[in-house]
Parts: C-alpha cells; sequence; structure tokens
C-alpha cells in the first residue's frame, strides 16, 4: 500500500495523523482526537493562532475524512487525491488493491505516452545578395533577395510502447516554381532486434518505403529497404552499421536500384572527449569524398571544419556554434566553392532548426570578399556579444538569482513560522505531557529538530544544541550564513549557470537580497520541533511511521530537495539519549534512541532538561534532584 501519496496540500494523509498505512479505524479516530485537542479552532482566542488553528484543522479534519472512510480510503491508497478530486470508486472485481493500483499506474502510463509528441522542423531561407555586395556593374546594385525556400516538418506520436505515428509535409519554392508534399509513416518495433519503418508521401515527391533494421551482434545491425516512385519504379538499398570501437563506428549504404540512384557509400565517425570526426567516401551518380571535424571548447562552445571534393567541385567550409540556453543553440559558417561564397548563420531551438544562407558572391576568387567573410562577422559577434548581449544576459542572470533567492527566503520563512505558531498550539497538551513523564521518569524529549543532519551537527558542536529548545519562536540565522545554505542547495533544482557563479557575481546577489529583503534572515535548513514531539508522546513512547516526517502536524519542508533527518536529545529513566531518524525510517522513542556517550553532550542535555523542569515547575525541585530521574546503577 502506498502510504507516501501526497494530498492536495503537499503532505501524506498519513503522515498528518501519523499512522501507518494498515492503522485501523481506532488508530485513525484515536489520533484525530489527540490532534484535534491543540489544533481547533474554538480552543484559542489569539486571533492569529486562531487563523493558523482553522488552516491546519482543516487539513486535519480532510486527511480524517478520508482515512476514516473505507471507500475513500481506498479510493486514495490506490489513485491518490487525483482519483479522489474525479470522483472516482473502487468497483469490487476480485482484486486486490495492490493489482488495482498497478492498472492505475499504467492507465497513466498510457495516457502520458499519448500526450507525448514530438515535433521537429527544418526550415532554411536562401537569400542571395551578390548583385549587393559584389555587383558585374558598380554602378547597377541590386537589393538583397530571398530566391529559394525549403521547409520540413514532422510530428511524431508514440501509440503504444511498439508504435510510432509520424505525420508531416514537406515545401519548396525557388523563384516563382515550387511545391510540396503530404508525408506519413509508421514505425513498429517487432522485438528487441527488429523493427519495421514504412513512409509514404503524395505530392510533389510521391513516393513509398518500407525499412527493415534487424541487430546482428552486439555491435553490428543491417537494413533493408525498398522504394517505389511513379515513372521511375522500384529501387532497393542495403545498409549496414558496426560498431568498431567504444568511440568509433562505421556505415555502409548501397543503392541497388533505381539505375539513376545507384552507387554506394562508405562513412567512417570518431567521437572524441573533445573532438569529433568523420569521413565518408560515395561513389556511383554523385562520387565524392568528404571530411568534417567538430572541436568542443565546452559544453556550449564548439568549431567545425568541413571540406568536400566531388565532381561538382571543391568546397570547403569553417564555422562555430554556441548554446545561447538551455534549449537554443546559434550557429555561424563560412562556406566557399564553385557556387560561390556563402555566410551560413543557422539557429536552433529544441528540434527547430533554422538556415539562412547568404550568397555573397558568385566569384569564390574573389579573396577580399572571401577574407572578409571569414574575418567581419566574428569580429563583429564578439564586439556585440561582449559589448551588449553578455552584460544584458549578466543584468538578466543576476535579476532571476536574486528573484529566486528572494522566492525561497519568503518560503523558509512561512516554514519556520507555521512550525512555530503549530508549537504554540500544542504547547499546553505538550506540557501537561511532559510533566506527567518528568513525574513518573519516562520518556522526556529535551531538544529536537528535523532537516539537514550535517547543518543539524554544526549547530550542535556550536554548543547550542539541547540548551534552547523550542519555545514558539522561528528560529533564524545570519544571512551569510543562510546564502552560503541556499547556494549549496540551488544546484538541486537550479540553473547549470547558478551552480558555476563567480564570487563577484554573487556578491552582487547577496547585496540585491539584503537591499530588497531588509532586515530579514535567512532560516536555517532544519525546524526545531521539539513541541511537536512533546505532544507526540504517548505513555513514554514515540512512535514513527515510514512515511515522510515533513507531513506531520508541526512539521515541514526546511530544505527542499534534500535528504532530512530528525535529531533528538530525550531523557529516558533520567539518562540523556541521542537518536537520528532518517526522513520515511519507521521506529520508536526510546528503542531507536543511544545513550549519550560524550560528557560534553551530557551534560548539554541534562542542563536543558533541568532548564525545561524549571519552567514547568517553577518551585519544585530540579531534574538533577528529582528521585524519578536518578541513573539506574
Amino acid at each position: 500500500m502506498d502510504t507516501e501519496g501526497t494530498d492536495s496540500n503537499g503532505g501524506s494523509f498519513y503522515a498528518i495523523l501519523n499512522v501507518p498505512g494498515d492503522a485501523s479505524e481506532d488508530d485513525i479516530k484515536k489520533s484525530f482526537r489527540q490532534l484535534a485537542q491543540a489544533y481547533h479552532p474554538d480552543k484559542h482566542t489569539d486571533p492569529a493562532l486562531k487563523a493558523h488553528a482553522a488552516a491546519q484543522f482543516t487539513k486535519l479534519q480532510e486527511a480524517y475524512e478520508v482515512l476514516g472512510n473505507a471507500a475513500r480510503r481506498q479510493v486514495y491508497d490506490i489513485y491518490g487525491t487525483e482519483g479522489l478530486a474525479a470522483g472516482l470508486q473502487v468497483v469490487p472485481s476480485g482484486k486486490n488493491t495492490e493489482a488495482l493500483k498497478q492498472e492505475w499506474e499504467g492507465f497513466r502510463a498510457q495516457q502520458r505516452l499519448q500526450s507525448e509528441i514530438a515535433h521537429r522542423g527544418f526550415y532554411s531561407f536562401k537569400v542571395s545578395a551578390a548583385d549587393f555586395l559584389d555587383p558585374y556593374d558598380a554602378r547597377v546594385r541590386s537589393k538583397p533577395e530571398l530566391y529559394e525556400v525549403a521547409m520540413n516538418s514532422q510530428l511524431s506520436s508514440q501509440l503504444s510502447d511498439s508504435t510510432i505515428v509520424t505525420v508531416g509535409g514537406q515545401m519548396a519554392v525557388q523563384g516563382n516554381v515550387g511545391g510540396g508534399s503530404f508525408v506519413c509513416g509508421l514505425k513498429r518495433v517487432l522485438s528487441e532486434y527488429h523493427s519495421l519503418d514504412f513512409q509514404g508521401a503524395v505530392g510533389l515527391k510521391t513516393f513509398a518505403s518500407l525499412q527493415s533494421t534487424r541487430q546482428l551482434s552486439e555491435h553490428t545491425s543491417a537494413g533493408l529497404g525498398l522504394t517505389w516512385q511513379p515513372r521511375v519504379g522500384a529501387g532497393l538499398q542495403l545498409s549496414s552499421t558496426r560498431q568498431l570501437s567504444d568511440t568509433t563506428s562505421a556505415d555502409f549504404t548501397w543503392m541497388v536500384g533505381p539505375r539513376a540512384a545507384q552507387g554506394a557509400g562508405l562513412s567512417i565517425s570518431r567521437r572524441g572527449e573533445r573532438l569529433t570526426t568523420s569521413a565518408g567516401l560515395n561513389v556511383g551518380a554523385a562520387t565524392a569524398l568528404s571530411a568534417r571535424a567538430v572541436w568542443r571548447f565546452s559544453d556550449k562552445s564548439s568549431v567545425r571544419a568541413v571540406v568536400r571534393v566531388g565532381t561538382s567541385g571543391i568546397e570547403v567550409e569553417l564555422g562555430g556554434a554556441q548554446r545561447v540556453s538551455e534549449f537554443s543553440t546559434a550557429g555561424l559558417g563560412v562556406s566557399v566553392g564553385l557556387t560561390g561564397v556563402f555566410l551560413k548563420p543557422r539557429f536552433t531551438r529544441g528540434t527547430h532548426t533554422f538556415d539562412f544562407p547568404i550568397l555573397l558572391t558568385h566569384d569564390y576568387t574573389n579573396w577580399r570578399m572571401v577574407l572578409g567573410a571569414y574575418l567581419v562577422p566574428p569580429v563583429t559577434i564578439l564586439v556585440v556579444k561582449r559589448g551588449i548581449i553578455r552584460p544584458l544576459l549578466r543584468w538578466h542572470r543576476l535579476k532571476q538569482r536574486t528573484a529566486k533567492e528572494l522566492e525561497h527566503l519568503q518560503l523558509a520563512q512561512q516554514v519556520q513560522q507555521a512550525a512555530a505558531d503549530s508549537a504554540k498550539l500544542m504547547a499546553p497538551v505538550a506540557r501537561r505531557k511532559v510533566r506527567k513523564e518528568i513525574e513518573k521518569g519516562g520518556l522526556v524529549v529535551v531538544s529536537a529538530r528535523y532537516g539537514v543532519l550535517e547543518d543539524i551537527l554544526k549547530q550542535e558542536k556550536s554548543g547550542s544544541s539541547a540548551e534552547e529548545p523550542n519555545t514558539g519562536h522561528a528560529s533564524t540565522q545570519a544571512p551569510g550564513q543562510g546564502g552560503q545554505r541556499w547556494r549549496r542547495h540551488r544546484g538541486v533544482d537550479g540553473d547549470e549557470e547558478d551552480s558555476a557563479e563567480d564570487p563577484i557575481e554573487q556578491q552582487a546577489v547577496d547585496a540585491a537580497v539584503a537591499a530588497r529583503s531588509g532586515s530579514q534572515e535567512q532560516p536555517p535548513p532544519w525546524l526545531e520541533v521539539t513541541t511537536a514531539l512533546q505532544f507526540m508522546t504517548d505513555d513514554g513512547r514515540l512512535v514513527f511511521h515510514a512515511v515522510p516526517k515533513s507531513g506531520l502536524m508541526g512539521f515541514g519542508d526546511s530544505a527542499h530537495g534534500e535528504a532530512k533527518h530528525l535529531r533528538v536529545h530525550f531523557l529516558w529513566h533520567g539518562r540523556p539519549h541521542v537518536a537520528s531518524l532518517a526522513d520515511q525510517e519507521a521506529g520508536t522513542l526510546p528503542d531507536k534512541g543511544t545513550l549519550a556517550t560524550s560528557e560534553s553532550e551530557a551534560s548539554a542535555i541534562l542542563s536543558a532538561a533541568a532548564a525545561l523542569e524549571a519552567r514547568l515547575h517553577p518551585v519544585s525541585m530540579r531534574v538533577q534532584d528529582n528521585p524519578a530521574f536518578a541513573p539506574e546503577g
């Protein structure tokens, strides 16, 4: 049974009531009544506490209404709060809860598959600026014109684990002549090693093709393709791919027909840590030899060089690419060949590529134009990037990070304040339970913190671990410490750029946060939950179930995305103990505790216990002098 589902408020109903997944109706009712003693709004007169109690009691009541009703509880266990919101019911079918839950998860997975549609596109816009930059007659210049457009767009949807359907279109226009085609396809995975891919197009280029691909061995695959075109006839293509090493692979293709397309091709590619190279040879209707090399400076920047030699002449291309955002890449290249000198800007956003080849001159021997094409664009980009783009990006990044840190600060303060308010609500009942445990020498919770264990232990070493039990006030720490804490945490759900900031930039962010937050301090990544545990103590025992402790009443998520622990200092039969429990670790106190072996730690726990007893019984004897707390043996 899944007891870790979350309700609309972000916590498990089982955690809110602190009951196990197999709790009986009586256990649920008992837990609800105990919590209602502290959280019922009618028991509080302070307006602020009354409002907090009303909000918490609503959560408590919602959890009880669901878990206290057998039918609704079964829906919650199988479908979660989504099923409750949708009004689902569990119809008797002879299946147990686990089987129904698996069916529900399968249905949700099927819905996700149907909703995942991949859209890919390639868009090319060729512009001729030759008559403007390098006219035959210097006295007559023509403005740049768009002379060729080509588009290819496809939508792919996964109908099932083994079936993918594709629809799309192609379009090409050159001058005043053009046309397009409608393309559709179906890919079927027959087994782990075999698949079939059918494609068909109707329009400017009508064709039908069937491709069969099979994995022959661990490192070798082969394909057989059949094609048909009107007025051309049938064609046959054989292909094979071989993994030569961990970084090197080879592809061979043989076009058996039709006659106009007969030929063979061989290509080899190697991908290293920084350098990727490939070379290819095609013989037949179009004979050519090509080589390509890409050098990656970093995860964001790369340069490339391409050389093509064939029956159509020689072409040399140099260029580079820069990742400008998480999903966008901009590139620029210059190619020189028999067709002229081209400047090739390119922009890629996700799975869509936009190509803008610009013809600068038809004369590839015009060295001034070639030199200008290779030098002017990179220099211009460098100046614009350093003088305009980089400062703007830095300003935008600082603004985003400042807003993110302020948001984190506010959320952390809200969690701390909610825990402190809950402590005030539980304090009267908690005090009565502590007095009872002190009188009989039972389980006395002296100090408890919930959050990142590393930071809790650091705080304990500073000397204030057990000396400042929860008094109902939110904990805070120095802004500098909080800033370091938030920066360390930001790598969990922040951007890559944020996790690799330079110190100067971070100082600017800290200054902006300090200026906008005023005197607000960054809360620590843990919560004081001493009062909550004192409230939960029942007859000398504290019980925790396998649910996230952040959902317990009086708790909260003080460090989202990080592993959290519960650290408890307590007395058991007058002897100081320490316990640490993981977030979803089940167990009971005092069983999970160990005797404090450090003299300083034991002394701190006893001193804190004495201070606690003094607040509860100002006139009575101290803990050390109370016979009920006399150490055994």
